[in-house]
């Protein structure tokens, strides 16, 4: 299993993380974004922008949490945004026979076994929590891009909770989505909440503590990866340098 290593960030994060013995409100901000700094911090370790995402599917007394992060660079898919892959991890299960998704599906027994998991992605089965309304939730470390905040909205889910504000990239934040085509704000509008933890909302608490180290997770790392992105993910390095030398054998 990858974990964070090297740096001040991954320290702090191995440290924060294995203090994680006190209860933590289930079903709470604080839960979920506590996986997913583990998450974030996995990615970062192999090279990945330090981002990940936790879809949640809520009815009757189970919850379906679909856990990411991402993956554009170890996998050179321009489509493996954290968000995205959630997403499309929870979209691959329903494809599977309603009768064998169960075997596809972790238990989420505690949050200290969640994170004890050596799978990065992972899709986890809660039970007996109880009657609650159904929704679909969405926890990314994050502020979605563009792409996939039309992936949010393609998907309907209910609310986005976002960690860190993104102005260069992201989408969601009101004055942003605003600046989208016309369609997209209006979508959002008919149905979609969108909450950023430094809000008041007690719903959404995340400690201070946690709330830097999500930031640092990422932000430790970004120029690198954006140096690393600028070069292109869908060709590998080899076939990228036989196409540069044969365009440089074109005449001009």
């Amino acid at each position: 299993m990858e974990r964070p290593t090297g740096g001040l960030s991954g320290q702090r994060v191995r440290q924060y993380l294995a203090a994680r013995v006190d209860p933590i409100p289930p079903q709470s901000a604080q839960e979920y974004f506590t996986v997913l700094l583990d998450r974030a911090a996995r990615a970062s370790s192999t090279g990945d922008y330090g981002i990940s995402a936790a879809l949640v599917v809520r009815y009757d007394d189970v919850e379906i949490v679909s856990v990411a992060s991402n993956t554009v660079l170890s996998r050179r898919d321009p489509f493996g945004h954290a968000e995205a892959n959630s997403i499309r991890q929870f979209q691959n299960l329903m494809a599977i026979d309603a009768a064998r998704r169960a075997e596809h599906m972790s238990t989420w027994r505690g949050i200290a076994e969640v994170l004890a998991s050596p799978r990065p992605h992972e899709i986890f089965l809660r039970t007996g929590l109880g009657p609650q309304w159904p929704c679909t939730l969405l926890y990314t470390t994050l502020e979605p891009c563009p792409m996939c905040t039309v992936a949010i909205l393609n998907s309907h889910i209910d609310r986005v909770v976002i960690a860190i504000p993104d102005e260069p990239g992201g989408a969601l934040a009101p004055e942003r989505l605003a600046k989208l085509p016309p369609i997209w704000p209006q979508i959002a509008r008919r149905h979609l909440r969108v909450s950023f933890t430094n809000h008041a909302d007690s719903d959404i608490f995340v400690p201070a503590e946690l709330s830097a180290l999500l930031r640092s997770v990422f932000w430790d790392t970004k120029g690198e990866r954006d140096t690393a992105i600028s070069e292109g993910v869908l060709l590998d390095p080899d076939l990228q340098a036989l196409i540069n030398a044969r365009s440089a054998e074109i005449p001009k």
